[in-house]
Formats: structure tokens, sequence, C-alpha cells
């Protein structure tokens, strides 16, 4: 099962989810399940909305920092990207995004990642370490949609299969290929990554992994 590997501090990065706020089981008597059908929904802290002229851009909503990872659009829409903030920019500044046709105007714009500058100090003084191969989970979440059965495949709106377990009281997002950086391991090497590990996880009867190169946002600059 995924965990915290010796060397590293899972306070490395500062991911944002966005959603409107709920007490959730908060209160025991009223317990509320988070997950609404009925709305749109976006991992991220909401940051803006896609404005289009010579070049696209938003205005934030919230300071951004050199560093953070934005999504823009939702990922199952054709125009989704994934672009690093080269500067700071104030909360209610301009942002101008790389040039991208398939971007809809008022698209959202989510911040999903950020290193404070005191944990990009802590990092080099760490034996940091990295999981390269093996069942990596997609999300472990605390509340589970009443539309998805336990161990068993459901599809995402990109026709995307991956199936959850469940690990004492959190549900556990795994997708039907496994990821795979073992040819990565030079590079990783060079940003000072010292600890690779590979993992094993139960695969559920009837689901059947497909053979994927499996470097999963290696590409996209995430990593």
């Amino acid at each position: 099962m995924p965990t915290a590997w010796p060397g590293t501090r899972p306070c490395a990065r500062m991911p944002f989810s966005g959603g409107p706020f709920t007490h959730y089981n908060f209160l025991s008597q009223r317990k509320i399940n988070p997950i609404n059908r009925g709305t749109e929904t976006g991992s991220g802290l909401f940051a803006g909305r896609i404005s289009k002229g010579p070049s696209p851009y938003f205005i934030t909503r919230e300071p951004l920092f050199q560093g953070d990872l934005l999504r823009l659009g939702y990922e199952d829409d054709k125009g989704h990207a994934i672009q690093r903030v080269n500067r700071s920019v104030p909360k209610k500044g301009k942002f101008v995004l790389k040039k991208n046709r398939n971007l809809a105007k008022g698209a959202p714009v989510f911040i999903v990642d950020r290193r404070e500058p005191e944990v990009k100090a802590l990092i080099k003084e760490l034996a940091l370490g990295i999981v390269v191969k093996g069942n990596w989970p997609l999300c472990i979440s605390r509340t589970l949609s009443p539309d998805i059965r336990l161990n068993n495949l459901f599809s995402s709106p990109m026709g995307e299969k991956s199936w959850v377990s469940k690990r004492d009281d959190n549900f556990w997002v795994f997708p039907e290929w496994e990821l795979d950086l073992t040819s990565k391991r030079k590079e990783l090497q060079n940003a000072g990554y010292q600890i690779f590990v590979s993992m094993q996880e139960p695969v559920p009867k009837g689901v059947f992994m497909k053979k994927r190169p499996g470097l999963w946002n290696w590409k996209m600059s995430v990593l």
C-alpha cells in the first residue's frame, strides 16, 4: 500500500482542492456527502476564467507565485493544458498564458500545485525518495460517489478506467495501468532523488491491467 517513504516529506508540495465548503462529517448527527453529481467539478483552487486576446490570459483571484502549477480547463476538455507560473502575480493581476487555440473563452483556471519557499530550502537537506514503478493511486478520498462499486472498474469521461479499494476510512482510486518511471532514473538522480521504490498493490478479480508506457504526467512537466 502506498505510504510515505524514509527520507521523504509529505509536505514538500502543497496540492489544492476545489469545490464548495461543507461540514461533511464534522457534525456526526448531520453527515453530508460532499460529492454533488449535479454540479461541475474541478481539482485545484479556482483562480479565474480565461479571456481571449492576441494571447489568452486570465485575471487571477488568488496571488500566484513563481513555480505554481496551473490547470487550464477541465481535465476532460479538448483544450485542457498544464502551465507552470514563471513569475509572481498579485491578486487581481493579469497572467498571460501560452497560445492554445483549443482553449475556450471562459474556461476555468485552477492552481493545482505550489512549492513553498521554506519547503524548497528544506528539500536540499533531505534524501529524497520517489515511487518509480507499481500501482500508484490517482487519489485518496474520504468519500465515494454512490455510483461507484468497490473493486469494480468504472470509466472517466475520457474513457479511462479505474477501480476503488477501501483502506480503513479512506478510498484509494487506482487506474488500470501502472506507473513506470524506471527509464527516467538517471534524470531523477540528477534532480536529487536517491531512494527509488517499486510497490505492489493487489489487483481485484476481473480487473486486467493495460500495457502502457506508465510515464503519467512526466511529459507535462508535473514531476
